[in-house]
């Protein structure tokens, strides 16, 4: 096959992919969310999840700047 073909390959499988995770999205969202103590639950998960997240961007932007200021450097 040629280079052009499987550009166009990937990139349907890439909408594809997406329209996949739309309806699941929406197939989620349609659920219960359950009884008050498993919203509590749901809820002290989401908090944490979010500063876990917060934590790793933080580190990840971190590592982004040295390595930037290296190749800076390196390539003048």
């Amino acid at each position: 096959m040629s280079n052009t073909a499987w550009i166009w390959i990937a990139l349907g499988l890439g909408v594809v992919s997406i329209g996949v995770a739309l309806w699941k999205y929406a197939w989620v969202m349609r659920q219960s969310s359950g009884d008050a103590e498993s919203r509590k639950v749901a809820s002290h998960i989401r908090s944490s999840a979010q500063q876990f997240l917060l934590f790793l961007f933080l580190r990840l932007a971190g590592v982004a700047a040295v390595l930037g200021i290296l190749l800076a450097f390196e390539l003048g």
